[in-house]
């Protein structure tokens, strides 16, 4: 039999020189997130989805866009919510997009798909804290109890 050989993959995080310092942020409450989420997806014409990544004292890990979508939806899969919150090692997650109407009344499909993360997270030993839908105001899935407690 022909000897054989294994692939290896070596993942190695890189540092951003964006000049931020995320290990120095904090989301220590809904204010924090609301006001990030602003400033991150104000400006967009399309839907955008962001992940963030945080560790046991909420101190930021890792800012994701994982998903560009239209004026109207978007399109994601688990993977690109789930790698960089495990090759950053965070322990919680916020997800985010915008509705670039301004209204932030969530979909049917923004609720279950929140539903899906929260399970898929939950077996990697990471915390859903919220989904956040920006546009005119802030709508939190979280505070309006459309994304349950179990963990």
């Amino acid at each position: 039999m022909d000897k054989i050989e294994l692939s290896r993959v070596k993942l190695e995080r890189i540092q951003d020189n964006s000049g931020y310092k995320l290990d120095q942020c904090q989301l220590s409450s809904l204010e924090s997130a609301q006001s990030l989420g602003h400033q991150l997806l104000d400006n967009y014409d399309r839907e955008v989805l962001i992940v963030i990544g945080l560790n046991c004292k909420l101190k930021i890990t890792v800012i994701n866009p994982a998903a560009m979508g239209n004026v109207n939806r978007l399109s994601i899969s688990a993977r690109e919510i789930l790698k960089p919150l495990i090759l950053s090692s965070a322990t919680r997650a916020i997800i985010m997009h915008n509705h670039p109407s301004g209204d932030t009344t969530p979909s049917r499909m923004d609720i279950t798909f929140t539903e899906k993360m929260r399970k898929c997270l939950a077996m990697l030993g990471i915390e859903l804290l919220d989904h956040l839908i920006i546009g005119d105001d802030m709508y939190s899935l979280r505070r309006e109890g459309d994304l349950q407690d179990e963990y």
